[in-house]
């Protein structure tokens, strides 16, 4: 009797730190089922070698930029990576990874082409360059066999659009790529202690905490403006900004020159849970995203947060229960919500409770784990695999 053949399935990112953020649960699963290969922009051929050593690494530069020159060279290398290699599956994830190797699979006759849609670039543009990247995510849909989405809120803005259609597309559980290790994303009081102290933030301060790209779509420089208007109101605020700088953080320093020593700035980290736990409210005032991971993972620890009233955010936030939300437009609203929370440590302490047990019921990262492991079996379970 012959041996049954393992399938093989390759994903495609552009970056080690989307790699690392979205894939590497669900990659460490996988592995023992199936021969998994990942194609990213690395200089490190031994990037997860430590999850398993069978794990084939391709380093292919991906430009995140339009540019066509290497655009057309990344296709080609990746059409010949698919073609000789014969994968039963490619997944790709963010969108220049999904438009050049969802056509380049298609070419190569990879049976089953899926992507994760995980925010919309577009959403915020203006003009022929919004239709134009609009159009490369509807060349993404056309080419792929199968769709994710990281938020059910994200499906409908998609499908609003044209973007995408209901009857080939899923979200994993309530949400997100890979949920939250609630083991490692849990309360903490002397991580908290040791981080303010290390950091030169008092025990008695009141700690907004902004974690991600600090950049416009991020709409930290709102923030910088009604901080600075709070500052002036309660002389124990401190705003703490963790995350890489795409271009913003001289404006938002700029807004709150008045209090830059109350302003603490720390650029990317691996242990981002340790800041959670400092802080006492997390705020995300972003103009576009695709779920909002940070507010669940802020949640596990018992951080309530104040977020835009947007699609993806919508699903990562419970209105009233585990936060509260506010037109991106209105900073008025912004800041009289965020100065309820400095108000009130008793409704601090309700909301982060509540998102801790919300986090753990529907966004347990083994839930995630599960839930992409059942989707794959079904997918390879289809007669032409």
């Amino acid at each position: 009797m012959a041996e049954k053949q393992i399938k093989k399935i390759c994903f495609v990112v552009s970056a080690e730190m989307q790699a690392i953020a979205f894939l590497l649960p669900h990659i460490k699963n996988l592995s023992g089922y199936y021969s998994i290969s990942i194609v990213l922009n690395t200089k490190n051929d031994n990037f997860l070698q430590e999850i398993n050593p069978k794990i084939s690494v391709f380093p292919i530069f991906l430009e995140r930029e339009i540019n066509l020159i290497s655009d057309i060279k990344s296709l080609i290398k990746l059409y010949l990576l698919f073609k000789n290699n014969r994968y039963d599956v490619v997944h790709s994830i963010t969108p220049k990874a999904g438009l050049l190797s969802m056509l380049a699979s298609f070419f190569a006759r990879v049976p089953i082409r899926v992507h994760w849609f995980t925010g919309q670039v577009w959403a915020t543009k203006k003009g022929l360059f919004k239709l134009f990247l609009k159009q490369m995510d509807r060349f993404i849909y056309l080419f792929a066999t199968d769709v994710l989405v990281d938020s059910p809120s994200q499906r409908n803005f998609l499908v609003k659009h044209r973007i995408i259609k209901l009857n080939n597309t899923g979200v994993l559980g309530s949400g997100s790529v890979c949920g939250v290790d609630t083991a490692i994303f849990k309360p903490d009081k002397d991580s908290a202690l040791s981080l303010r102290r290390s950091i030169g933030v008092s025990q008695k301060s009141f700690v907004i905490l902004y974690i991600g790209r600090v950049s416009k779509d991020k709409g930290v420089a709102n923030l910088g403006h009604v901080f600075s208007k709070l500052a002036k109101r309660y002389s124990n605020l401190e705003l703490l900004i963790v995350g890489p700088d795409e271009g913003s953080l001289k404006e938002v320093l700029s807004i709150c020159r008045n209090f830059l020593s109350r302003v603490k700035v720390v650029g990317f980290t691996n242990v981002p849970e340790q800041f959670m736990n400092s802080a006492d409210l997390l705020c995300l005032p972003s103009f576009r995203e695709g779920f909002g991971t940070v507010v669940i993972e802020a949640g596990a620890c018992e951080v309530p947060s104040i977020v835009t009233k947007i699609y993806g955010l919508n699903d990562a936030i419970e209105e009233g229960i585990t936060g509260l939300t506010y037109d991106p437009s209105n900073l008025n609203e912004m800041e009289s919500k965020i100065e309820k929370f400095i108000n009130n440590k008793a409704l601090r302490q309700e909301m982060g409770a509540a998102s801790r047990k919300r986090a753990l019921q529907y966004f347990d990262q083994k839930i995630l784990i599960k839930e992409l492991e059942s989707f794959y079996q079904e997918l390879l379970q289809r007669p032409s695999c």
